[in-house]
């Protein structure tokens, strides 16, 4: 099974989002494929496709031999709800 989308568009950028292969899948070229395939309908269309990926994600490898880069990184922080009247 595979998946993927897309999700932000900003101008003349949009992020390729939800690429995903099932563990039993992985190692057979489906990821490559996906991913391939959003970003030549991307180009296609004009429009430049981005990604946003966990530094931990082993997918990187793969993006970077498609020719994607790290551009810069993001930090994420938040914190998580209380239960109502906790401290």
């Amino acid at each position: 099974m595979r998946w993927g989308g897309e999700r932000f568009r900003l101008s003349s950028y949009v992020e390729l989002s939800a690429i995903a292969v099932h563990p039993e899948f992985r190692g057979r070229g489906l990821g490559a494929a996906v991913t391939v395939r959003l970003a030549y309908a991307a180009l296609a269309r004009g429009l430049i496709p981005f990604l946003h990926v966990f530094p931990d994600n082993p997918a990187t490898a793969l993006y970077a031999r498609l020719g994607f880069r790290e551009r810069t990184r993001l930090w994420v922080v938040w914190r998580r709800p209380t239960q109502e009247g906790a401290e």
